[in-house]
């Protein structure tokens, strides 16, 4: 981040801020395939990736897959997938969503309410992940 940092010219955070506001409006406004698979990302990373997604108005596919991605996660999720009408395709698998608890459900039910395809919204619910298997106590 930029903030905190000393510029020599008070007008070049101004220009800063404004070539990375455009670069990421031109990013947002072409993108139709984002990958962010295998991150280890959790949560809070999601959070600000839900908060973003209405800006990609072309984006199809959201690979989320293969990171620590829980209930919490998928509740950021529910309450923007309606906000992205090109998106078709979200993949969840190999994360911590769980069946039948709130955020996976509010997810399904803001993806139906948006007449999206219920086929290509994969979530995985494991049975022995690496995270079951330490909340159990087996690691």
């Amino acid at each position: 981040s930029w903030r905190g940092k000393v510029f020599t010219t008070p007008a070049d955070e101004k220009l800063l801020v404004q070539l990375y506001t455009d670069f990421f409006e031109a990013f947002a406004a072409s993108t139709e395939k984002l990958d962010f698979s295998g991150l280890e990302w959790g949560d809070l990373d999601l959070e600000k990736v839900a908060d973003a997604l209405p800006s990609f108005c072309r984006l199809k596919e959201l690979n989320l897959a293969n990171n620590e991605i829980t209930e919490i996660g998928a509740g950021f999720l529910a309450e923007e997938v309606g906000a992205c009408p090109q998106l078709c395709k979200l993949l969840l698998t190999e994360n911590e969503v769980v069946p039948g608890l709130e955020g996976s459900e509010r997810l399904i039910e803001e993806w139906t309410k948006a007449k999206k395809d219920e086929f290509w919204l994969l979530m995985s619910f494991p049975t022995h992940s690496d995270y079951v298997r330490r909340k159990a106590g087996l690691d």
